[in-house]
């Protein structure tokens, strides 16, 4: 990663965190953002919606990197739910 980030001059995100505990590996790594996602559930259909992980990966990463969702959303309330 750090490699990459000395070749690639625009913010990293990291797409498939799924735990707080991989956010929180992830934001050691120094990237600027990650992406909580499950794939729509199509290929992984037994893991965490992002909107239910969202909360806690906030908690633990979120001052260090951006948290972005990648579904989970299906109301207005869901929006509201997901703002900080």
């Amino acid at each position: 990663m750090k490699w990459l980030q000395t070749i690639w001059m625009v913010q990293l995100l990291l797409r498939e965190s799924q735990t707080k505990e991989d956010a929180i590996r992830v934001a050691k790594l120094g990237v600027q953002g990650i992406v909580l996602s499950n794939h729509g559930a199509r290929q992984l259909d037994r893991g965490p919606v992002p909107l239910e992980i969202l909360e806690s990966v906030v908690e633990a990463v979120g001052k260090k990197v951006d948290v972005y969702i990648d579904g989970g959303i299906l109301s207005g309330q869901d929006v509201y739910a997901a703002m900080p």
